[in-house]
């Protein structure tokens, strides 16, 4: 299990995939997108969690295993990716998977991907580190980071040659016989890890749709992006700090500014502007705290919610519910019924 921050964007690109294949989620989804008051739709910052629920709905709802596949191949990643510039005007292909590694930031608190040598000095591995709850989460998304590396390769290489091989990391699904058909060539299944190992050579191959100007706005805009999330980031996590410390106290806007050294309406103002505000802070504070306490199982519901800083059960149930959509009851249930799944599902060695 490997969970972190997802930008909020992600799980609206994925909405837009999965109607692009003719999936419509609960209006539920739709709803819980959108971000609390104040705040920017683009900025916010959910679990990775969330989007593998939205992927294990989707399985559900269409009954399709191979959703990764499909959802790579859909003209919505086209239009709504922030990597698409990056990558079709990079000068080359390993310039291209350099700006995915180094952009990542802009999507997901920690990158999914890694790039290093193989066991032949020949050649490279592109490993994949999905952020996953359930192994149909996990599949799906390792589908989708396979389909979509490839197509990027294809574009420097339309014969394939250059790809090896592909590795997955789990037992054949459902939808293994769709595999060639999709990346033109069939995986090896239940390896040590998921990767894709290239020839060196093709990292210096030219990218056909190479374009200097464009790469070059799209590169200034990201890094812009990036400095201004790093500077988000820098003072988010000070407030989270500072929360996180003194939880379960009730402290204000005005102690955590105090501390800070600087005003309450000069620290609204400067969140504003990065499209945050304290009390979304101090929400995802006690959400992140009452999650890895009722996880850990040590506590009840009612001692989570003092350690949280709730003054009362109801008024905890009715923030748990708004965080997850769930009781907290029931999203221990549901967190014990993933893990049973995830055991069963785990291939064995």
């Amino acid at each position: 299990m490997r969970i972190t921050q997802i930008s909020r964007q992600t799980l609206q690109v994925t909405l837009a995939m999965l109607a692009g294949l003719g999936i419509a989620l609960p209006p539920r989804w739709r709803q819980w997108l959108q971000p609390p008051a104040g705040q920017d739709a683009r900025s916010g910052w959910v679990s990775s969690a969330d989007l593998d629920e939205m992927y294990q709905a989707a399985a559900r709802v269409s009954g399709k295993t191979e959703l990764g596949l499909l959802m790579a191949s859909t003209p919505a990643l086209a239009r709504h990716s922030p990597f698409l510039m990056l990558v079709l005007h990079a000068p080359d292909v390993g310039t291209a998977l350099d700006n995915l590694l180094k952009f990542s930031a802009l999507s997901q608190a920690d990158c999914e991907l890694s790039l290093g040598p193989a066991s032949d000095p020949a050649h490279v591995a592109i490993r994949l580190m999905p952020h996953h709850v359930s192994h149909t989460g996990m599949v799906c998304r390792v589908d989708f980071l396979v389909q979509g590396l490839v197509q990027l390769i294809r574009q420097a290489d339309a014969s394939g040659r250059s790809i090896i091989a592909i590795r997955l990391a789990f037992e054949p699904p459902a939808h293994a016989h769709l595999y060639p058909q999709h990346l033109g060539l069939a995986p090896k299944f239940g390896a040590p890890c998921n990767e894709i190992v290239l020839t060196r050579s093709l990292l210096a191959c030219p990218m056909p749709m190479a374009d200097p100007l464009e790469y070059g706005h799209a590169l200034s805009r990201a890094h812009i992006a990036l400095a201004e999330l790093k500077a988000r980031r820098g003072l988010v996590r000070e407030v989270e700090a500072l929360l996180m410390r003194d939880l379960p106290g009730q402290h204000d806007c005005t102690a955590i500014a105090r501390q800070m050294g600087t005003t309450a309406r000069t620290l609204r103002r400067q969140l504003c502007a990065l499209g945050e505000s304290y009390t979304a802070i101090r929400s995802r504070c006690q959400q992140a705290r009452a999650s890895h306490l009722l996880a850990a199982g040590e506590l009840s519901i009612q001692q989570v919610a003092s350690q949280v800083g709730f003054a009362s059960v109801p008024a905890f149930y009715r923030a748990f519910r708004r965080w997850t959509g769930l009781a907290p009851g029931a999203w221990v249930a549901r967190l014990a019924e993933q893990g049973r799944a995830q055991r069963v599902s785990a291939p064995r060695a």
